[in-house]
């Protein structure tokens, strides 16, 4: 039926029946114009204002899809209607297709310059796609045609929280929130410039309480995830992620976020089932591909995972989240060559601290012009990893050095290096930027010419298939403080001397995954002939005590000794110990690193090398690199080596 057939009565009917839809609609009644829409359409399909209005009620009732659809049948009967380009656009930068919605907002400028929301809605678009300070120009459009429009003011402070000063945002972003509780984009907002400045939990509350309000919005639950350690989730972060792929079981995103909230939680199959429904729904997605090696990695299946890698590069060339997973295969299949090139992707990782004002690249011994820069990129127990790498080519270097490490190793360091120049890691706290560090004064102060982070070492030095280091240990400790723990060690009677660390501090299920539990490792402390001395950092009071109750033995922490930030005199009692077995934990390295025999209770570092540690020749892995972690036979097998470990384990003097 068309119109040209109704009755008279008929279209009266209708017109008051679009009025009244119109008029529920503007209430915020959405559901209700929708059916109205609905019924108007049956006897008019081909009504234009039906149609834009219906196709956009189906997009706020969650159904973009759908709406998207009647709104460009809208716009074939009438092509120059500014609001329903707007309309298409609010549509397309919901669906992630912000191309599209840049367009339909330009046509819609175009058609009608003179309404600011199209102005209003392109500036938020820019600042979607990065490009803030350009949106900031646009908005100002807006402002100039509605100088009192709160939509264009809430804009401007909005993109300026992406663009210049998230601080003097938060402030009016807070009083918008407070006045529009349900405003989806003024929650984001807010949350987004509260996780800039680091305030985690502030941005978890505004982003829990705008999913207690408005909890059909499915952005909100991905959102969730950024306001968390991101090494660590909660049975509670992963019920919110499945909540959002229930709300949206067509969107990929929310099978990403599952995706990575399981993976955190140490439960890879469910990350592999979420990974795999993402990339079923769009199977050139990066981060689908990515997030499915990542997956594939944690289940030891290199040969497969190597593939998804492969797939993944040939969407994006050069990505270097892949080309970092790639390496790790690399590692695991034994290829150090390859393995370290691919390694250098790690400096363009978004999780990578941007660094200023580097000096150009150093290229290896010989090449240097000037002072060198060994820069800080690792924890504690990389840095001193990768500095043994130094330590073998220190006597080729002919110009000055400075080294940069974690404040808690610079005596260490120093008394290594002994002609080098050893700083703290520089920092730049509060500056907004996500950690960005400045290396302008220290060029300025030492003259640097060079600079190489430390963990590029081993690829400047052209590390090759399984070739190790040939030299044991590097570190010099304090010969005093030696004598004072050797001393103290001869106190606690004969025996060989063992220290033992069996998990990370920060244990989250992830982790769990690659650390022994203290059931795990009773084997060794049944060793017999042996004084077992606690490396653990943090409370292991109830630990300890089951080791007590279950083997009788006594697991002795050293008196006044700080293991998290005393590493200067930590590795002065690792060198006096006789055995070390420890967890992959910078302990291991530190024990590596002065040259104690050290058990590994995983597989060695980077996986590399087989029997054998690839840094530290005095470090054998309990596991082959093809060997998946299993906690018991982790324990089972210290316990072996220990008992051939110990009676050749030097007894030394005090």
């Amino acid at each position: 039926m068309t119109g040209a057939s109704l009755t008279a009565d008929r279209l009266e009917t209708l017109t008051t029946l679009f009025h009244r839809a119109v008029r529920l609609h503007s209430d915020g009644h959405v559901r209700a114009a929708a059916q109205a829409y609905d019924r108007i359409l049956r006897d008019l399909p081909d009504h234009p204002d039906a149609l834009d209005l219906y196709g956009t009620a189906l997009f706020q009732l969650g159904a973009p899809e759908a709406g998207r659809l009647h709104v460009l049948a809208s716009l074939r009967h009438r092509l120059l209607h500014g609001p329903a380009w707007n309309h298409l656009g609010a549509i397309d930068r919901a669906l992630q297709d912000q191309a599209a919605a840049q367009r339909a907002f330009l046509r819609s400028i175009l058609v009608a310059p003179q309404r600011a929301e199209a102005w209003i809605n392109l500036a938020a678009v820019l600042g979607d796609v990065g490009e803030a300070v350009r949106g900031l120009r646009v908005n100002r459009c807006a402002l100039l045609i509605s100088p009192r429009s709160a939509d264009a003011d809430l804009r401007q402070r909005i993109l300026l929280a992406r663009a210049e000063a998230p601080a003097e945002a938060i402030p009016i972003l807070d009083a918008a929130w407070a006045r529009h509780p349900g405003n989806g984009e003024v929650a984001q907002a807010l949350a987004r410039a509260q996780i800039a400045l680091g305030r985690l939990a502030e941005a978890r509350r505004v982003v829990m309480a705008a999913i207690v309000l408005v909890p059909e919005t499915h952005e909100f639950y991905g959102s969730l995830a950024l306001t968390h350690d991101p090494g660590h989730a909660t049975e509670r972060d992963i019920a919110w992620a499945r909540a959002a792929t229930r709300l949206r079981p067509l969107d990929p995103r929310s099978w990403i976020n599952l995706c990575a909230e399981t993976y955190r939680d140490g439960r890879n199959e469910d990350a592999l089932m979420a990974s795999r429904r993402a990339l079923l729904l769009d199977p050139a997605s990066p981060m689908g591909l990515h997030n499915l090696a990542a997956a594939e990695i944690g289940q030891n299946r290199t040969a497969v995972c190597r593939r998804i890698c492969g797939h993944a590069l040939c969407v994006r060339p050069g990505d270097a989240e892949v080309l970092y997973t790639l390496a790790e295969v690399e590692f695991r299949i034994g290829d150090a060559r390859t393995a370290w090139r691919l390694h250098e992707a790690r400096l363009c990782r978004a999780a990578h601290r941007p660094r200023l004002n580097l000096p150009p690249p150093w290229r290896g011994p010989g090449t240097e012009t000037g002072p060198l820069l060994v820069a800080s990129e690792q924890g504690v127990g990389d840095e001193v990893t990768f500095l043994s790498c130094l330590a073998e080519i220190w006597e080729e270097i002919r110009q000055p050095v400075v080294i940069e490490v974690d404040s808690r190793l610079t005596s260490l360091i120093a008394r290594t290096f002994r002609s080098a120049t050893v700083v703290p890691r520089q920092s730049a706290p509060s500056d907004g930027l996500g950690g960005t560090v400045d290396y302008a004064p220290l060029t300025k102060r030492f003259g640097l010419r060079h600079h190489i982070m430390s963990g590029s070492l081993p690829y400047i030095l052209n590390r090759g298939r399984d070739r190790s280091l040939a030299r044991v240990g590097y570190l010099r400790t304090d010969p005093d403080r030696v004598t004072h723990w050797r001393r103290w060690l001869s106190s606690l009677g004969g025996g060989t001397k063992v220290g033992v660390v069996w998990r990370t501090v920060h244990l989250t299920r992830l982790r769990a995954r690659s650390h022994c539990s203290i059931e795990d490792v009773l084997p060794v402390f049944a060793t017999p002939d042996c004084r077992f001395v606690n490396l653990m950092a943090g409370d292991t009071d109830d630990e300890v005590a089951r080791v007590r109750a279950v083997t009788g033995v006594d697991l002795v922490t050293p008196p006044d000794l700080d293991i998290w930030d005393g590493l200067d005199d930590l590795a002065a009692l690792m060198q006096a110990l006789d055995v070390v077995v420890a967890a992959r934990t910078a302990n291991c390295a530190f024990a590596g690193a002065v040259g104690t025999p050290t058990i590994r209770l995983a597989q060695g570092f980077m996986r590399i090398s087989n029997d054998r540690e690839f840094f530290f020749p005095n470090v054998y892995p309990v596991f082959d690199r093809d060997e998946a972690f299993n906690g018991a036979e982790a324990g089972r097998r210290a316990a072996a080596m220990l008992r051939k470990h110990a009676p050749r384990a030097p007894r030394r003097a005090v």
